[in-house]
């Protein structure tokens, strides 16, 4: 496959992973809130301050989609930088799914990192996860909520 195709394919993974379907699967849901931080600190700063956040938080970084980059390879000019971090805990994702086996759609550890106004800050986002009935899952997923938060202020350098 040449290098336009693996961009192609790269940006397809990407967009279905990080657009369509958090946007279907929260909006099904009900549980999910944006939240967004900006900053001027330099993208790639940002990242690697986001990754060592989540790995801090006990976390493993489980993707990373250059979604950006691999636009710009496709059209062979520049485009924003956009890149989307993937991360899970595989116990608290444990602990969430032996309460409600079909919240797995639901799962929210995905952070955006992208360029706005012509690359001179960066935004940071994520979907933080709304109230439950549930007992057992309402302090689940209150924790996540705050572990999410801090990651995104951490590489937002707040």
């Amino acid at each position: 496959m040449n290098a336009q195709g693996k961009a192609r394919r790269f940006f397809c993974a990407g967009l279905m992973a990080g657009i369509i379907a958090p946007q279907c699967l929260f909006a099904e849901s009900g549980h999910s809130r944006p939240y967004s931080r900006y900053t001027d600190k330099a993208f790639d700063d940002v990242v690697f301050d986001l990754e060592f956040a989540i790995t801090q938080a006990n976390y493993r970084l489980t993707a990373r989609n250059r979604v950006g980059e691999a636009i710009a390879e496709m059209r062979e000019r520049p485009y924003p930088k956009g890149t989307l971090l993937h991360f899970c805990n595989s116990q608290i994702a444990a602990s969430v799914l032996d309460i409600k086996p079909d919240y797995l759609l639901n799962m929210p550890c995905k952070i955006s990192v992208r360029e706005v106004e012509n690359g001179k800050r960066v935004v940071v986002e994520t979907y933080l996860l709304g109230a439950t009935d549930d007992p057992e899952l309402a302090p689940i997923l209150d924790s996540i909520n705050a572990t999410l938060r801090e990651i995104v202020a951490f590489g937002a350098g707040e």
